[in-house]
């Protein structure tokens, strides 16, 4: 912790980002941006997974968000029940679909 009070610190960080020299600096790392992206490209098509994630964060302006998406559903020989549709469906409907998929004995699916 510093003595310095909160103003204080906001009008250094501002001095220093319109500083010549911080600008310089920062320049560097600007003019590599471009060899990076390239880089992390060429890793993407490669089949490097990580670098396929960071490259679509990356494009889509979602870096470091962690945004994940999952989609329940259910699909049998074709047929996909989403939520939507579980929705519309009676108690009893509901209540008969449950006791089949509970009465089925299901093996353990490898590689998943």
């Amino acid at each position: 912790m510093t003595d310095l009070s909160r103003p204080t610190i906001n009008k250094h960080l501002e001095t220093l980002q319109s500083s010549k020299h911080y600008k310089q600096y920062t320049a560097q790392f600007e003019m590599m941006t471009d060899s990076v992206i390239v880089a992390m490209t060429k890793s993407a098509l490669e089949g490097n997974v990580s670098a396929q994630r960071l490259f679509l964060e990356y494009m889509t302006g979602n870096i470091g968000k962690n945004a994940r998406t999952q989609n329940n559903y259910i699909q049998l020989n074709g047929v996909i029940f989403r939520d939507e549709k579980l929705k519309i469906l009676s108690p009893e409907q509901l209540k008969e679909i449950e006791s089949i998929l509970t009465t089925v004995e299901v093996s353990p699916i490898e590689n998943l």
